[in-house]
């Protein structure tokens, strides 16, 4: 008769299946996370309950309670039960299938359990991301799709989504820094928004890595040739302010059509007498001769008194006092200098250039220079005055004396005002001029010529027409009573006086 053994009617927990272990009928073991319960009726070992865990039939094992074991992160060095549970990135999963190093989610092996993200900070190229994680790159949260390492978020988007849209801060603008979209960076005056990833593209000038995102001015000091300067930066030259139009180094602002600079603020900058070696800005004022100019373009070593000047234009005209001219001073527009009895005024640069050259002086005031006696070879202004015989001349231009008939013949003098010169006793061979009175003998005589030699005697000279007997003399003179205050005269044969009238009207029908 058969024993029945009563104790095998109950069940038996015999804790985690183990390889060694024996196992009898209605033993309880737990495997993965479920638990299990052994119906053959030959105790074994080494029978995995595996296969019950499937719902397949087995001999060995009958599945009691079907739940999940959690284990923790999952690891490629551990072995894996059915019913055990892992988390890999963002989500949890339980084992189908007795594994070791089947990574999730393969479905083989394992079945989702709980779906999740998990945030990993800044994007690193180096980091092994598994399917739901979540990273920060550029402004933008990604959630990857996959498990993947590598692959740039704002790129890839088989292996990212953009999980949440944002704006990420990333300072003022630097050559060397890797920038990711929706950066947004200070250049200049303004922020820019990174429509790519992009290293070493210059805001300003790259509309396809850059959108501009907020436009502002950003004051820059006072402009310096070595300073690289950016679109929307302001600066001061001169006395004026300019505003940036495009990135540039070493770009003068002021200049005539200038592509780089905008003039923002006009002003005036007084930089006292022009210097040939001074660097001038636009709208720098300077003295130059006794006018006053402003540049209309940056310049060095443009001369102020050049006509049609394309750097200055004449702010205020005045008047520079240079004293008596100077052949070998360097006069500019505006100076005044006295030359001769004349004032003139320099209108544009000048070395060399007498003031009688009406291209580059004219006369501010005429006056008279009293010169004395003609005499030759000398040099003769505009209004010089000069005696010639009896006579004074003014000088209608300018010249250096050679003959004076020959100067009043080329009108080069005219005559200014009539009178005598007495020259005493007549001496042959002397040069007598117009109007010069002599005695020969006791005769006045009176020179006729512009210029001559006297002959032998005043009366050949009468008979050559060059002297006119003026006054008959005699060795004995006729009664003086009644004829106070007259003057005695003759007619070459009879001598007589004559009165204060009669001279008058000689003297007038002589300079007639």
């Amino acid at each position: 008769m058969s024993t029945i053994d009563l104790g095998k009617l109950r069940f038996n927990y015999a804790g985690p299946w183990s390889n060694t272990t024996v196992n009898e009928y209605n033993d309880v073991v737990q495997y993965g996370g479920n638990i299990y319960c052994y119906i053959n009726p030959v105790a074994t070992s080494g029978n995995s309950p595996t296969l019950a865990a499937t719902g397949a039939p087995t001999a060995y094992w009958s599945l009691m309670v079907k739940g999940f074991n959690f284990i923790g992160a999952w690891s490629a060095t551990v072995a894996y039960e059915v019913g055990q549970a892992v988390a890999f990135g963002s989500f949890v999963y339980v084992c189908v299938t007795d594994n070791s190093g089947e990574q999730p989610p393969n479905t083989t092996y394992w079945s989702q359990f709980i779906d999740s993200i998990e945030y990993q900070g800044v994007w690193s190229q180096t980091t092994a991301y598994k399917n739901g994680d979540i990273v920060t790159y550029g402004g933008t949260a990604y959630v990857s799709n996959q498990n993947q390492t590598g692959n740039t978020p704002s790129s890839s988007p088989t292996y990212w989504t953009p999980f949440v849209q944002g704006l990420n801060p990333a300072g003022i603008w630097n050559a060397a820094t890797q920038y990711r979209k929706n950066d947004v960076i200070v250049y200049g005056g303004s922020a820019y928004l990174a429509n790519i990833d992009n290293l070493n593209f210059v805001p300003s000038s790259c509309p396809t890595q850059w959108t501009p995102f907020v436009m502002g001015l950003n004051p820059n000091g006072v402009w310096n040739v070595a300073t690289a300067y950016r679109k929307n930066d302001i600066t001061t030259y001169g006395n004026c302010v300019y505003l940036a139009l495009l990135d540039s180094t070493g770009q003068l602002p002021g200049t005539t059509a200038s592509t780089y600079w905008q003039l923002l603020v006009p002003g005036y900058s007084p930089r006292g007498t022009w210097v040939v070696t001074t660097q001038y800005s636009i709208n720098d004022v300077v003295t130059y001769g006794g006018t006053t100019y402003y540049a209309t373009q940056s310049n060095l070593g443009q001369n102020p008194g050049v006509p049609s000047s394309t750097y200055w234009t004449v702010l205020t005209v005045g008047m520079n006092g240079r004293g008596i001219y100077s052949a070998v001073t360097a006069y500019m527009p505006g100076d005044v200098v006295s030359y001769g009895a004349n004032t003139f005024l320099c209108l544009a640069n000048s070395t060399g250039n007498a003031p009688v050259n009406v291209a580059y002086w004219t006369m501010l005031m005429s006056g008279v220079a009293a010169r004395g006696v003609w005499v030759t070879a000398t040099l003769y202004h505009l209004n010089d005055l000069v005696m010639s015989g009896g006579n004074t001349y003014i000088a209608l231009v300018e010249h250096v004396s050679t003959a004076f008939a020959t100067e009043l013949a080329a009108n080069q003098w005219q005559k200014f005002n009539g009178g005598f010169n007495f020259r005493r006793t007549f001496v042959a061979g002397t040069v007598y001029n117009q109007n010069d009175m002599m005695t020969d003998g006791y005769s006045l005589y009176i020179a006729l010529p512009v210029s001559y030699v006297g002959g032998a005697t005043a009366a050949a000279d009468v008979v050559a027409g060059n002297l006119q007997l003026i006054a008959q003399g005699e060795s004995a003179l006729p009664a003086m009573a009644g004829n106070a205050g007259c003057f005695l005269t003759t007619d070459g044969a009879v001598a007589s006086w004559l009165s204060i009238d009669d001279i008058v009207l000689f003297a007038t029908l002589l300079d007639c």
